[in-house]
């Protein structure tokens, strides 16, 4: 049942993504509980969109965390080292989310295309949560 709330999670994130443009691509995945992550029920899932104009991420969590708690979103690319954070949640009655969208090429996010990997951790630094998008990154 989980993972099935999960994709229509993302689905949601998509279809929001969408509408942000409707010429373009949308690419979503599920992210994998950690065994810190499984601790405190988590789940998510995140999505990524383009069109010529736009890029868009968006992500959502649940956990059975306390209201207030930060958690960090992180990405990778192929041509990335360390992962890069491009911002961070707040969870409110156990759902936390966080949306970017921005002028392609903008400075808050790598190009959508190429985001290989998601990562949540907590603030300590732990990843609870862990997905990825396509073989070379998100184009699918």
């Amino acid at each position: 049942m989980k993972k099935l709330s999960m994709a229509v999670v993302a689905l949601c994130l998509v279809a929001g993504l969408a509408q942000a443009g409707r010429a373009g691509f949308n690419s979503k995945t599920i992210l994998e509980a950690t065994p810190a992550g499984r601790l405190i029920q988590a789940e998510g899932a995140a999505a990524v969109g383009a069109t010529k104009q736009f890029e868009s991420f968006g992500i959502k969590v649940a956990a059975k965390v306390e209201d207030g708690t930060r958690f960090m979103v992180m990405v990778m690319t192929p041509a990335s080292q360390i992962p890069q954070m491009v911002g961070s949640l707040e969870m409110v009655l156990g759902v936390g989310s966080l949306r970017i969208v921005q002028e392609v090429g903008g400075p808050a996010l790598p190009p959508v295309q190429t985001i290989t990997s998601v990562l949540v951790s907590d603030i300590g630094g732990d990843v609870i949560l862990q997905g990825k998008f396509g073989k070379g990154g998100a184009r699918q």
